[in-house]
């Protein structure tokens, strides 16, 4: 029988959750780089387990999910790593976009948590991991509400947030999204009242 937990991430993690964020998030590394294994090794040096957490089935990492404050993001990225990987053009410019997209802070309030990069390896998908993920980063959390961000024709995912609770923020994306091509967002805000866990005393 099958034993599915949640726990916060350890350094020994850091593979599995690379791989299972660069297999999850192809389409959005493939403007920096086709190739998979250079976006593993990137996100190997640069994820910060005190901001991750992972499912688990049997003992088997089956997705992964981040926690950030406002100032507290879940990757610390290097330029030389970008460079080492993709070289000093292309690597530099990658380096300050994703600094700038997931290293800096966030414009939320003190009391708010940001919930980011869910995250379900594609072999453990339809088998309520996010849903679980969701639940137990909030239960382990200390923040008075929940956000979170999703693109707006991800509609699995509106669906999964909407059912547990989340309801939208009318909130506009930075004017640098529309520019650089991104689809446009939706974000979303919960408490964990709304969702139904309240946080371990």
């Amino acid at each position: 029988m099958e034993t599915i937990e949640f726990r916060k991430a350890i350094a020994a993690d850091k593979p599995e959750i690379a791989r299972i964020l660069a297999e999850s998030f192809r389409e959005d590394f493939n403007l920096l780089t086709k190739n998979n294994d250079k976006v593993k090794r990137i996100l190997v040096n640069s994820v910060d387990t005190a901001r991750m957490f992972v499912a688990t089935v049997s003992g088997q990492i089956a997705g992964t999910i981040a926690l950030s404050s406002r100032d507290k993001r879940p990757f610390h990225f290097k330029t030389s790593d970008f460079v080492k990987e993709l070289g000093w053009f292309r690597g530099g410019i990658g380096a300050q976009f994703l600094k700038k997209m997931f290293s800096v802070a966030l414009p939320i309030p003190e009391y708010a948590g940001y919930i980011e990069f869910v995250a379900v390896d594609e072999k453990f998908r339809r088998r309520g991991i996010a849903e679980l993920m969701l639940k137990g980063v909030i239960q382990l959390g200390d923040y008075r509400e929940y956000r979170l961000d999703v693109t707006k024709d991800n509609e699995g995912a509106i669906r999964l947030y909407e059912k547990n609770g989340f309801h939208r923020l009318d909130i506009k994306d930075p004017a640098y999204y529309k520019l650089l091509g991104f689809p446009e967002k939706i974000y979303l805000a919960v408490t964990p009242d709304e969702l139904g866990c309240s946080p371990e005393p």
